[in-house]
C-alpha cells in the first residue's frame, strides 16, 4: 500500500529515556542547588539533554523521617524504574537514628517487589566535609559550624565572598576550583579504611558517600565539564 503523501509520520523521539534519578535531601538549599547544578549541566549535553531525568526534592527532614517522607514521594507518585538516591547527614541525629537509615535504605533493595534502586548519600558529620574536600583533603573530625568556618577563609580567598549555603554557583565552584576527582577518591579510601575496621557509618567521621551520586551523575556531563571528574 502506498503511503498518502499528504499525511504526516509520526515523530520518532531520537532520544530514548535513558535513566530516571530522584534525589531525596535532607537539606533544602545547599544540596538541592548542588545536585541542580549537574541537573543544569547535563542539560547542556546534547547526547544526554533529553534522555535523562534528574528530579531533586528537599524534604527538610532527618534521617529515618527522610527514608519515610522519600518511600511516601515514591508511592504516591507511583515511580518505578528509577535510581533513587537519599541524601542526607549525622549532624546531631543519634548514632541509632542515623545507622538505622542507612538500613532501611539497604532493605529497600531486598524487596523482591521493588522495581527502583536505592542509594543512601550520608555524610559525617555533614554534606559541607564534602564541599571541603574539593579543596583539601582532610582526616579531621569536625562539626558542621567547623567546616563553615573553613570553607568561609576558602570561599573568601578564592570568590571574595563567604561560603553561602543558598549559593546556585556552588556546582561551578566546586568543578572548576576545586578538584572533584580527588574528594572522590578520598572519600572512597577514607570509607575503605574505616569499613576494614567494621565500623558503622555513624563511627566514619569524617566520611561520604556522596561521590557514589555524583560519579553517576557525572556520566552523563558534556565531555569539557566531565574531565574534571576522572582521576587522571
Amino acid at each position: 500500500m502506498r503511503k498518502n503523501p499528504y499525511l504526516k509520520s509520526r515523530k520518532v523521539n531520537a532520544y530514548p529515556l535513558v535513566e530516571k534519578i530522584y534525589i531525596f535531601c535532607e537539606g533544602e538549599k545547599t544540596e538541592i542547588n548542588y545536585f541542580n547544578g549537574f541537573k543544569n549541566c547535563i542539560a547542556e549535553n546534547p547526547i544526554y539533554k533529553r534522555s535523562v531525568s534528574i528530579i531533586a526534592t528537599g524534604f527538610g527532614r532527618g534521617t529515618t523521617d527522610l527514608v519515610s517522607k522519600s518511600k511516601s514521594y515514591i508511592i504516591k507518585n507511583n515511580i518505578s524504574n528509577s535510581s533513587i538516591f537519599i541524601v542526607f547527614d549525622k549532624d546531631d541525629n543519634t548514632d541509632e537514628s542515623f545507622d538505622s537509615a542507612t538500613d532501611q535504605i539497604v532493605k529497600l533493595n531486598k524487596n523482591q517487589y521493588n522495581s527502583n534502586s536505592y542509594t543512601s548519600c550520608w555524610s559525617n558529620e555533614s554534606f559541607e566535609f564534602w564541599i571541603l574536600i574539593h579543596f583539601e583533603q582532610t582526616t579531621t573530625k569536625c562539626g558542621r559550624s567547623d567546616y563553615i568556618k573553613k570553607l568561609n577563609k576558602l570561599f573568601e580567598s578564592k570568590f571574595d565572598q563567604n561560603y553561602e549555603k543558598n549559593d546556585e554557583n556552588l556546582f561551578k565552584y566546586l568543578y572548576l576550583d576545586g578538584n572533584p576527582s580527588k574528594a572522590i577518591n578520598h572519600s572512597k579510601k577514607l570509607l575503605n579504611i574505616y569499613y576494614n575496621l567494621g565500623k558503622s557509618p555513624s563511627k566514619i567521621n569524617p566520611g561520604s558517600t556522596v561521590f557514589i551520586l555524583v560519579e553517576k551523575l557525572a556520566k552523563y556531563l558534556p565531555e569539557d565539564v566531565q574531565k574534571y571528574f576522572i582521576d587522571k
